[in-house]
């Protein structure tokens, strides 16, 4: 594996990390999301049954406050995540493209010094080969 295949592996990882920690951000948003909503349908019936226990509902809303800092808190990791992955997934289309242009420009290097070899050869060989006049008589050099 050369220098540009182990930079484009390490780059493909690196994007599949950020994915996968993205879609546990959002999974945990999500569960985070229907625990509010459950709250707040504990915290109405609550109040509903019994008014005037207020001690029952304050503990149920400073659960309920802390939930939503939470997803908040969430929330503004999954915008940073989303930033992050954005970058790692440009970074690997890059990386793909450099590699993939580097392959297909291999061929036509290699096939260019491998005729110029051929052709310096030849003509080596026929500048030998091919005697002028003044040098009949002499062996060729």
């Amino acid at each position: 594996m050369n220098l540009l295949e182990h930079r484009l592996s390490q780059r493909r990882r690196n994007c599949r990390e950020r994915r996968r920690y993205l879609a546990e951000l959002e999974a945990l948003a999500g569960r985070l999301r229907a625990d509010e909503k459950r709250l707040q349908a504990e915290i109405e019936r609550a109040v509903a049954l019994a008014p005037g226990s207020g001690e029952i509902a304050d503990g149920l809303v400073a659960r309920h406050r802390k939930l939503l800092g939470s997803v908040v808190e969430i929330d503004q990791r999954l915008v940073e995540a989303a930033a992050v992955f954005a970058t790692a997934e440009r970074d690997l289309k890059r990386h793909e493209l450099a590699l993939a242009e580097r392959s297909e420009a291999a061929p036509r290097r290699a096939r260019g010094g491998a005729a110029a070899r051929r052709q310096r050869s030849a003509d080596q060989g026929s500048a030998v080969a091919v005697q002028r006049p003044a040098d009949i008589g002499q062996p060729p050099q």
